[in-house]
């Protein structure tokens, strides 16, 4: 049996430098919106956009995160016996 054969297997994908790349910038993106760095997101999406992301990707985010954040101060909004908001 030869074992220097490489087979091929369909079910893996190769990914190129450049999609893990914005990948990657996308990620430290979604972060740093999450951990309210806010100041930082600025040059995230411009590296990411430098990658390859596109706008629409990066709006998802940001309306991920929106909805994140509302649901979140919903949250925080609980009734006391009194039937008042207290936050």
């Amino acid at each position: 049996m030869n074992r220097t054969n490489v087979m091929e297997n369909p079910t893996v994908k190769t990914v190129t430098p450049e999609k893990m790349l914005k990948v990657t910038a996308l990620y430290y993106f979604t972060e740093a919106l999450y951990k309210e760095k806010y100041e930082v997101c600025n040059e995230l999406v411009k590296a990411a956009i430098g990658f390859g992301a596109r706008k629409k990707e990066i709006r998802k985010i940001i309306i991920e995160y929106v909805k994140w954040a509302k649901g979140m101060r919903d949250l925080e909004a609980v009734i006391n016996p009194v039937g008042r908001y207290r936050f």
